[in-house]
């Protein structure tokens, strides 16, 4: 949006934090610049950190994050961020140790999600949208997934069995995972669905199928 997101984020992250405390993270373009900003614990304690990193960002995402793959810590929280791409992910990677072969830099963390990020990175070559749906399309498991890129301040958003919602008002644009993030600001979403991508830029959503074409939604 035009605003400041990193306030945007935390009361998010604040109202879902039900859904997973053992860590939490968000990352943003500052004048371009991915910056990512993560902690083992709770929102209140990435909230004390954010206050030392006086970052101005209109766009990013955040995770907060119950731990299925690897245990407990900052190098395992979300976001992962790896080259030019940052992503939050929901949900179980099953061929993630397949997928891993692919990559030759070495991981970080413990997680099946930053597979993600590196398969991104490594098809950086491909335009934002084309990448994005080239590696989505060989990821088997349940997702959802947001994706920064660094260099075009666009952001990409899929899902397949997990849940994840677009809206929009004259401000700005928001996804989540729970519908509860939007009360009060947003009165129409859209329901992504299965196999379903969208690029979202400042103003401007663009839904596309699995194929890549891009097709129309009713909010």
């Amino acid at each position: 949006g035009k605003e400041d997101c990193i306030p945007q984020l935390l009361h998010a992250l604040k109202i879902v934090e039900y859904r997973g405390y053992d860590s939490a993270g968000i990352s943003c373009l500052d004048h371009g610049k991915l910056i990512t900003i993560k902690t083992k614990g709770k929102i209140a304690k990435l909230e004390t950190l954010l206050q030392h990193h006086p970052y101005h960002a209109t766009i990013g995402i955040g995770h907060t994050r119950w731990a299925t793959h690897g245990k407990p810590s900052t190098r395992n929280a979300h976001p992962h961020t790896y080259g030019h791409w940052s992503i939050i992910h929901n949900g179980i990677i099953e061929n993630a140790h397949i997928l891993k072969q692919e990559c030759p830099e070495p991981f970080s963390s413990q997680t099946d999600s930053e597979v993600i990020a590196h398969l991104l990175e490594k098809n950086n070559h491909l335009r934002g949208i084309d990448c994005f749906r080239k590696v989505i399309s060989q990821l088997q498991g349940t997702y959802a997934i947001a994706g920064l890129h660094e260099g075009e301040e666009s952001m990409y958003v899929a899902k397949y069995k997990n849940p994840l919602y677009i809206a929009q008002n004259n401000e700005s644009i928001m996804i989540s995972s729970d519908l509860a993030v939007f009360y009060g600001k947003f009165y129409s979403y859209y329901c992504l669905e299965d196999h379903e991508i969208a690029m979202i830029q400042e103003n401007s959503i663009t839904f596309y199928n699995q194929q890549g074409k891009s097709i129309s939604k009713q909010s």
